[in-house]
């Protein structure tokens, strides 16, 4: 019994004296997560325009861009080191004596600058994400419907294949798409 109470007290303070370190991580994350989406988008546009994405110089660029990102969302979240601090008062409980608190002189000073990261992390990040991502759907439904003049339909083919085998006496000829048509064309020619 005293065991187990000697480790609940270990892992309360544990826990309660990183709650400023585990903060300041997942802020750093948040702030990250809507440039990796942007990142992602922006890499997804670059292989839609047939840029080469397996290049060694493509794979540096990718830590690169990584390492930018997860240096600059730190160095505009590490403020929260200094803004909060675990604040203990002897007089409670045990498990109530320490609690995630913040300086009224720092979050003063820092507030107008949190203000500002938060209107940019929350609505140019959307709205960047948004019209990358109309772009690379844009480009998408180009490439689509270049590809579906260019090619021939399976399920024509398969039709074509089907009656042939069955051992009909006409065969189907499908025309593909040319310079000089727009639309593919079957016609029917009876063998004898």
């Amino acid at each position: 019994m005293f065991l187990c109470l000697k480790l609940l007290a270990f892992l309360y303070n544990f826990v309660m004296d990183s709650n400023v370190v585990t903060l300041v991580m997942s802020r750093i994350v948040q702030l990250s997560i809507p440039y990796t989406l942007i990142a992602n988008s922006a890499e997804k546009l670059a292989m839609i325009l047939g840029k080469d994405c397996e290049s060694q110089f493509s794979l540096r660029f990718r830590v690169g861009v990584i390492v930018a990102l997860l240096g600059t969302a730190t160095a505009l979240r590490i403020n929260g080191l200094h803004l909060f601090f675990i604040d203990v008062d002897e007089k409670c409980d045990f498990f109530h004596k320490k609690w995630l608190s913040s300086h009224p002189e720092e979050q003063a000073k820092w507030t107008t600058f949190e203000n500002v990261l938060t209107f940019f992390h929350t609505f140019v990040s959307f709205v960047l994400l948004c019209a990358l991502n109309i772009v690379v759907v844009a480009k998408l439904r180009v490439q689509h419907r270049k590809t579906r003049r260019q090619s021939t339909s399976p399920a024509q083919l398969f039709s074509v294949f089907f009656r042939n085998f069955l051992g009909s006496d006409s065969i189907t000829i499908l025309t593909p798409v040319s310079a000089n048509t727009t639309s593919q064309t079957l016609e029917n020619r009876v063998l004898r």
